[in-house]
Order: structure tokens, then sequence, then C-alpha cells
């Protein structure tokens, strides 16, 4: 995903790009190196949804709160 690739390129293009499922939802996932998680996905409605954990939290430690997310 474009805004994934874009911080990534905010931190010099290190880090990793991957993707995810979370209940059926393929989000884009951008680890930098400080550990800080960037999440992208696309709503149903096309509307881009970004989730945001600093390095105090995982995404892993962050999927409870992320399988509630419903998306429109």
């Amino acid at each position: 995903m474009a805004e994934a690739e874009a911080i990534q390129g905010n931190y010099n293009g290190k880090g990793v790009l991957d993707e995810v499922d979370v209940k059926g939802v393929t989000w884009t996932r951008y680890t930098a190196e400080t550990g800080t998680v960037y999440m992208y996905t696309k709503a149903p409605c096309g509307k881009t949804v970004h989730m945001f954990f600093d390095n105090g939290i995982t995404s892993d430690d962050a999927l409870p709160m992320m399988e509630n997310v419903v998306l429109k």
C-alpha cells in the first residue's frame, strides 16, 4: 500500500513491510526499526484506515483492539 511505503521512506527505506490478516481484513503493516508500527487498509467505502502503535506496544499486543474495529 502506497501509504505504508511513504512512511517507510521517512525512515530511509529501513524497517519491514508485510501484510497481516485480522478477522478477514488484510492490513499492510510497516514496522520501523524503532519498533513503531503503522497499519493500513481500505474500508469497504474506499477510504484508507490507518492505525499507529508507538514503540511501547507491538502489533501482537494491539491485536485484540484491532479485532474490534468495524470497517464500513
